[in-house]
């Protein structure tokens, strides 16, 4: 049995795969399982990973490449990886970002030092900005809960972390991810830290994580992106009623809702103001602290909330415009930047 299974998602990252698997490949820990499962690309991602396959003829027995028949997000790609992997412990990289060579080798060890069920490492982030250390290299969870640190500032993405394969597989009984492409990775770390007994990790950055990747779910806005988050909030929140947990958590939950209905507001293309009042209808309400902040974009989605809840939908609708305006603006001027450092 592997000691670690590299299990990645892959969709349309065509300019960034062969640097990122060959990564993933130059391990150095012995006795490792690769795990690749394509999301019906429609770029030449999976024809360049092949090639790279080529080149490391002595992992061949190790590396083990699937292609889903259509799109189905990446929740479900990675979950399909996780299937079929045999490793101890499971590790998730997004299939644009990058590893240094002894990521597994200092995740693992600690693992094995410490019995830790889950194992996180430092990362730092490559952008428009250069390189720099990610602010969400603080693994002091709230409180020493992991929960409330989850739903509010940690790190949830599951490329922070390596984790036992025997908790990963419970996390994903009865979990369907089937059309959510965003926060489906919190979701998992949720329920991956609930069934957790140790959780370890390592001060090094050895990840590096890039934000130049315009196909990256991230950058993109459809039905499928928007909605997504809303799902996850009600899963989440299902997830906690079956463990009794759900009042413990209901402010943090009730923010982080809150806080994943901000694109059905400043996305004009799905603008449904009923749906929204029956949305703020589901959260309570009273639990909300949403910080304002300094930004015009805050400002405008605090007016806007309030001016759909008070039944001003021409009002709310045309502060909307006027706020993703700017956010338009803006995201024209960071695209080119974007462009100049790839």
């Amino acid at each position: 049995m592997p000691k670690v299974s590299i299990c990645v998602p892959v969709h349309n990252v065509e300019p960034f795969i062969e640097r990122s698997s060959m990564s993933i490949f130059e391990q150095t820990l012995s006795d490792i399982e690769f795990v690749f499962v394509d999301d019906c690309s429609t770029d030449q991602s999976f024809e360049v990973l092949n090639r790279v396959v080529a080149l490391y003829p002595h992992l061949s027995g190790f590396v083990h490449l699937s292609r889903l028949s259509k799109n189905l997000g990446p929740g479900i790609a990675r979950n399909t990886a996780a299937s079929i992997a045999k490793g101890d412990y499971l590790y998730f990289p997004d299939a644009d970002d990058s590893l240094e060579p002894d990521m597994m080798k200092l995740m693992y060890e600690k693992a094995i030092e410490e019995d830790a069920d889950i194992v996180l490492c430092n990362t730092d982030i490559i952008s428009i900005k250069g390189t720099e250390m990610s602010p969400k290299n603080n693994f002091r969870p709230v409180g020493g809960d992991w929960m409330k640190s989850l739903l509010t500032s940690s790190p949830q993405a599951l490329w922070w972390r390596l984790i036992r394969r025997e908790i990963f597989i419970k996390a994903m009984d009865g979990t369907n991810l089937s059309g959510i492409v965003r926060y489906e990775d919190l979701l998992m770390s949720i329920k991956c830290h609930y069934y957790a007994k140790k959780v370890s990790y390592i001060p090094q950055i050895v990840y590096h994580k890039t934000c130049l990747n315009d196909n990256s779910i991230t950058h993109i806005h459809n039905k499928a992106a928007i909605e997504s988050p809303v799902k996850v909030g009600i899963m989440i929140e299902t997830f906690f009623r079956q463990k009794n947990i759900y009042e413990q958590y209901e402010s943090e939950l009730t923010n982080f809702r809150y806080a994943t209905i901000l694109p059905y507001i400043s996305e004009f293309e799905y603008w449904n103001p009923n749906r929204m009042r029956e949305f703020l209808q589901r959260i309570n309400q009273k639990h909300l602290s949403f910080k304002l902040g300094s930004r015009l974009f805050c400002f405008s989605i605090w007016i806007t909330h309030h001016l759909i809840n008070a039944h001003y939908d021409k009002a709310a609708f045309y502060v909307m415009n006027v706020s993703r305006f700017f956010r338009i603006t803006k995201n024209f001027l960071t695209k080119g930047v974007r462009e100049r450092y790839k």
